[in-house]
Parts: structure tokens; sequence; C-alpha cells
């Protein structure tokens, strides 16, 4: 991902939210099988998955009603976690999956890292 150098007040407000209103979302990653056209073996996909905690980039998010208009684009940050998210994932967060498709990555202090993930339906 790009390296984002995001100010400490950013940063801050980032924590907050997901203290605030930090969600548990799921990341799965598919890697599509293969066919051997010549062979005709085929080796089946695989699909890994973790859970990581989040939160919107705007509170106002949190907050839509399914009512109101959604754009079916969305922006979360995210903690780093054991694991790291990757472009592509399919991100099911609210009941709803996304597909992954910007990670931008920023140091916190150290060894602590941020990822902002921008997210389509």
């Amino acid at each position: 991902g790009r390296q984002m150098s995001l100010s400490a007040e950013i940063k801050a407000i980032a924590l907050a939210l997901l203290e605030e209103f930090g969600e548990s979302a799921t990341f799965t990653r598919v890697a599509e099988g293969s066919y051997n056209p010549q062979t005709g073996e085929a080796t089946d996909g695989s699909t890994t998955s973790f859970t990581a905690n989040v939160a919107p980039a705007s509170p106002r998010q949190s907050e839509r009603t399914d009512s109101e208009v959604q754009t079916n684009a969305t922006q979360l940050y995210m903690m780093h976690a054991s694991s790291v998210p990757a472009i592509g994932d399919v991100v099911t967060y609210n009941s709803v999956n996304y597909r992954l498709f910007s990670i931008e990555t920023a140091r916190l202090s150290g060894s602590t890292v941020l990822y902002t993930l921008d997210l389509q339906q």
C-alpha cells in the first residue's frame, strides 16, 4: 500500500473512532483454483479469512439508516492485526459485503500501523 504521513491529530481521531465505533469485520480472501488443460487436472482454490476491529472513517456512516441513499462505497480505519488486509479481499461489515480496492498504511508510534481501507459494494 501507499505510505501516507497522517497528522498526529488525524491518527488520534482514527484511534478514538476505533474505540468508540469499532466493530468486527470479516476479511475473506479467495485464491483461485487452477486447471491444466494438458493433464485435465484441476486444483481447488482456497479460502482464508480473519476478523479485525474496524471503524468508519466518518462517524456519520455508522448512523446511516437503510432508507438513506447509500453510495455503495465506504472507508474504514483498521488497526494493525495479526493478519494484513489485501486488495481484493471481501470485507463483511455491518452484514454487507464490500470489495477492498485501496489500502493506505500509516505508522502511529514505531510499529503500530493504522490502515485506511477503501471499500466498494
